[in-house]
C-alpha cells in the first residue's frame, strides 16, 4: 500500500506476537501515538490486524496515559525533556501539576514535537490567551495540548516551520485588522461568521483592497454590509480569475464591452433583482 509506518508496525507486531499496544509501539518505533494509530487502521483495512489484537488508542482530545515511573525515567535519560520542564514552568510562572506534566510529556512523546517547538507553542498560547481574555489570565496545559494537536496536524515539527507559521498568522491578523477598520467595525470584535468570511476571501488570494471594493459595492447597492452579498461578488470575481482591483475593473469593463450590457448585467442575481425593483418603483412614482 506504500505506507511505511504500516509496514514498520506490521514487522513490530510479528516480532511481538501480534498484540498491539499503541503507546508502547510508538515508543519502541520512535513514532507518535497518532502515527501508530493510523498505521493500525491501514493494517486493519488490509485485513492484517484483527480487532482482537488491537487496543484502543487514547481519545484524540485527551493525552495518552503515562505511568509516573515512565515520565521519571525519561526525565533522567532524556536531557532535552529534563531541560524542557523547568523552562515551561518558568514561561507559565507556576509549577506543573501531575496532569500538566502528563500533557507536556504527551506533547513531547506522543505528538513528538521537539523541545524548541514546544517552547514556541507555550509562548504562542500565552499570547493568544492574553489577546482573547486580557492580561492576568492563566493559560492551562489543556489548551496548550489542544493547540499542540493542531500544530502536529500542520506538521510544524521544526522551529523554522513553527516560526514561519507564527509569522503568517501575525500577518493575517494584521490584514484582518485593516479590513475591520475599512469596514467601519469598531468597538467590537468580529463575529465568528465575519472572521470566517474574511479568512476565506484572503485564502482566495484577494488583497485587502479588492475585499474593500466588494464591500463598498455591497453597501452602495444594498444599503448595508450584507456579507453573503459581498461573498457572491467576490466568488464571481474569483471564478473569472479577477483578484486585484486593476483586474476587476478591467475585467468588468471588458465584459460590458463584449456583451453590450448595462453594468447591472454583471451583478449577482440578487443585485439584478434590486435594480429591477428600483426600476419598477421609479415607473410607479411617475404613473
Amino acid at each position: 500500500s506504500g505506507d511505511g509506518d504500516a509496514a514498520l508496525l506490521y514487522i513490530y507486531l510479528l516480532r511481538t506476537g501480534g498484540a498491539l499496544d499503541v503507546p508502547a509501539a510508538a515508543r519502541q518505533l520512535g513514532r507518535s501515538d497518532r502515527d501508530m494509530a493510523m498505521a493500525a487502521e491501514k493494517l486493519a483495512s488490509l485485513g492484517l490486524l484483527t480487532d482482537a489484537s488491537r487496543r484502543s488508542a487514547a481519545p484524540e482530545d485527551e493525552p495518552p496515559s503515562y505511568a509516573a515511573s515512565e515520565i521519571a525515567r525519561r526525565s533522567r535519560e532524556d536531557p532535552a525533556f529534563r531541560a524542557l520542564v523547568p523552562e515551561v514552568q518558568a514561561a507559565l510562572g507556576r509549577n506543573l501539576s501531575r496532569p500538566d506534566l502528563d500533557r507536556l510529556f504527551a506533547i513531547y512523546d506522543a505528538l513528538a514535537l521537539p523541545a524548541e517547538v514546544i517552547l514556541l507553542l507555550v509562548q504562542y498560547c500565552k499570547d493568544e490567551s492574553r489577546r482573547l481574555y486580557g492580561p492576568g489570565r492563566t493559560v492551562g496545559m489543556a489548551f496548550i495540548y489542544k493547540v499542540a494537536q493542531e500544530w502536529f496536524d500542520r506538521e510544524l515539527m521544526t522551529a523554522e516551520l513553527a516560526e514561519e507559521y507564527l509569522r503568517q498568522r501575525e500577518e493575517r491578523r494584521s490584514v484582518i485588522g485593516q479590513l475591520k477598520h475599512a469596514l467601519c467595525i469598531r468597538d467590537r470584535e468580529l463575529t465568528k461568521t465575519e472572521r470566517a468570511y474574511l479568512n476565506e476571501w484572503l485564502d482566495l488570494r484577494f488583497p485587502p483592497e479588492s475585499i474593500a471594493l466588494a464591500a463598498d459595492r455591497t453597501i452602495t447597492r444594498t444599503g448595508g454590509m450584507k456579507w453573503n452579498y459581498a461573498d457572491a461578488i467576490l466568488k464571481r470575481w474569483h471564478e473569472a480569475g479577477l483578484h486585484t482591483p486593476e483586474e476587476i475593473e478591467a475585467g468588468d469593463g471588458e465584459k460590458r464591452r463584449n456583451t453590450g450590457a448595462h453594468p447591472a448585467a454583471n451583478a449577482p442575481a440578487d443585485e439584478q433583482t434590486l435594480n429591477e425593483l428600483d426600476r419598477l418603483l421609479k415607473n410607479l412614482s411617475r404613473s
